[in-house]
C-alpha cells in the first residue's frame, strides 16, 4: 500500500491545482445530471472515479461550490417523493381481508430514507463541546506577568 505524498515543485512548495474549484463545480453539475463517477472523472480530468468522488464530497462538506445547495435541494425532493410512496406502502396498504397492515420492509426503507436525509443535511453531526468561556489574548502588556514590584 503506497502512502499519499504531496507533489512539490522545484522550490519544495506544494503544487496546487489552480483549476480545482472550476473542476469541482463542473463535477457537481455532472453529478446533478446523474452521470457516473467514472464519467465525471473522465470529463473533469480526475485520475479515477475515487478521485472524482473524493473531490465532490470535499466540496459538499466545504460548501464552496454555490450549486451544492441546489443539488442538495434536488436530492431532498427525490427523497421526499420516495418517502411519500413508501409511506403508503408501509402504513396505508390493505391486506386481502381489508385490514391495514404494517409492512415492515417498507418501514425499514423509510428508516434508510431518514438516514440518507440526515446525512445529506449533516443533522447527525455532534456540536463541539466547549468548557466554559473562551478568552483570546491578543497582546500582553510589558511587565504584566512579572507581578507587582516590592
Amino acid at each position: 500500500m503506497t502512502k499519499y505524498r504531496k507533489k512539490l515543485n522545484n522550490q519544495g512548495v506544494e503544487r496546487r491545482d489552480v483549476n480545482a474549484a472550476e473542476r469541482a463545480t463542473m463535477a457537481v453539475d455532472l453529478l446533478k445530471q446523474r452521470l457516473s463517477y467514472d464519467e465525471i472523472a473522465r470529463r473533469c480530468g480526475y485520475s479515477s472515479r475515487s478521485a472524482a468522488y473524493t473531490a465532490i464530497q470535499r466540496e459538499l462538506k466545504r460548501r464552496i461550490v454555490p450549486k451544492i445547495d441546489e443539488y442538495r435541494a434536488q436530492e431532498l425532493d427525490i427523497l421526499d417523493t420516495i418517502h411519500q410512496k413508501v409511506w403508503k406502502e408501509a402504513f396505508e396498504t390493505e391486506d386481502k381481508d381489508g385490514e391495514i397492515k404494517t409492512n415492515l420492509w417498507a418501514v425499514d426503507r423509510l428508516l434508510e430514507l431518514s438516514r440518507d436525509r440526515r446525512k445529506l443535511l449533516n443533522l447527525d453531526i455532534q456540536p463541539e463541546e466547549t468548557i466554559g468561556a473562551q478568552i483570546i489574548v491578543r497582546e500582553i502588556p510589558a511587565g504584566f506577568l512579572e507581578g507587582p514590584k516590592p
